[in-house]
């Protein structure tokens, strides 16, 4: 019964270091956090000046729409639909594949 217990006490001893081997994980110096943090103020900063003009832009076409409304400019107002009918659907899939392919850059 003393050896049963002993090899089970010697088994159970080989599996937990085996498990602290596994979740042993690399902490990362100063410097490679610091450079991460400056990284990732870049992807934002970016992100936001992307926003922005894409903001802008909407902006404007929705004016440009209740102006060409306003005035009775029924070419004008058909082009500015045509124009956002092309736009969104590319847009979209362009934001779509960025994103796509940021989440797998993310991942590593």
């Amino acid at each position: 019964m003393k050896h049963n217990e002993r090899e089970w006490e010697s088994l159970l001893i080989n599996d937990l270091q085996r498990l602290e081997v596994l979740h042993e994980t690399k902490v990362p110096s100063k410097e490679e956090l610091m450079l991460k943090v400056q990284q990732m103020k870049l992807e934002r900063q970016k992100a936001l000046k992307r926003e922005l003009i894409i903001f802008a832009f909407t902006a404007v076409m929705i004016l440009a729409c209740y102006g060409a409304i306003v005035l009775s400019l029924k070419i004008a107002f058909y082009w500015i639909q045509g124009i956002a009918l092309i736009l969104t659907p590319s847009l979209l899939l362009v934001m779509r594949k960025r994103r796509k392919f940021m989440d797998g850059v993310s991942e590593e």
